[in-house]
């Protein structure tokens, strides 16, 4: 499954640099408790660009000279919405998995506020969710694909994904559940998967929620006496999922 192309490789190096400046962005954007539109701007710029050259690094490991990549005789790229588009044709589908289509989906919402910003003005209070939601799958799928996490990039701990999940509006969670979701079920699609206590995703596997990225164990509460997950290290009392009463830890 890595890329083995030396063009996509090198296109994958562009696509990290990228990725990696819009990380500090977002932790930026946490920073300042969400009121900054320096960061935002710079948020949609930075994943709309690594969106665009990571859909290229797909492209061409599939297909190094696909016709889509020439333009009267001479090599260029044709934009996001239109490698996208290539990317999604049946031709390719036995490359691509599920949840690569569902990002290849999510990245056509990138060039609107991408435009708006390279074309006019800086929208006010501009929602960065979908940035959000896309920098997680590229991260996903980049490490499996390029042997590289969001982690590896700017080699930060603790992870910087808490940052970017944190910009994910409250209306955008149960998207950004479910996309996930597909994510966990490529591998685990008959294995049991608990549901976190800290964000209420469906998403922990070996203790660790794959949509918040918090750390979880597993306790007995001593009210109910059933078997709970509590997000580990948390200084304060915990609600018992089962029972609803705090356990203290």
């Amino acid at each position: 499954m890595l890329i083995t192309n030396e063009r996509a490789k090198l296109l994958w190096s562009n696509a990290r640099d990228s990725i990696g400046h819009a990380l500090e962005h977002f932790s930026g954007l946490s920073r300042s408790k969400g009121k900054d539109y320096h960061n935002r701007k710079w948020i949609i710029l930075s994943v709309h660009h690594s969106a665009e050259i990571f859909t290229y690094m797909l492209l061409k490991e599939f297909d190094e000279n696909n016709r889509v990549f020439y333009k009267r005789n001479r090599h260029y790229y044709p934009g996001l919405l239109k490698a996208i588009k290539v990317l999604l044709h049946h031709n390719f589908a036995k490359n691509i998995t599920v949840p690569e289509k569902k990002l290849l989906e999510l990245f056509r919402k990138l060039d609107e506020p991408r435009n708006k910003i390279i074309h006019g003005e800086i929208p006010a209070n501009v929602d960065v969710s979908i940035m959000a939601m896309a920098l997680v799958g590229i991260s996903r799928i980049s490490q499996k694909r390029c042997g590289e996490t969001a982690d590896d990039i700017v080699q930060q701990y603790p992870t910087i994904h808490k940052d970017v999940v944190e910009a994910i509006h409250w209306n955008k969670i149960e998207e950004y559940n479910n996309f996930i979701k597909s994510f966990i079920h490529e591998n685990t699609e008959d294995i049991y998967i608990p549901q976190c206590p800290s964000c209420g995703a469906i998403a922990v596997v070996d203790g660790h929620c794959e949509a918040c990225f918090e750390d979880l164990e597993e306790i007995e509460c001593p009210h109910c006496k059933e078997n709970v997950l509590i997000v580990s290290g948390y200084p304060f009392a915990q609600d018992c999922t089962e029972c609803g009463k705090e356990i203290s830890v």
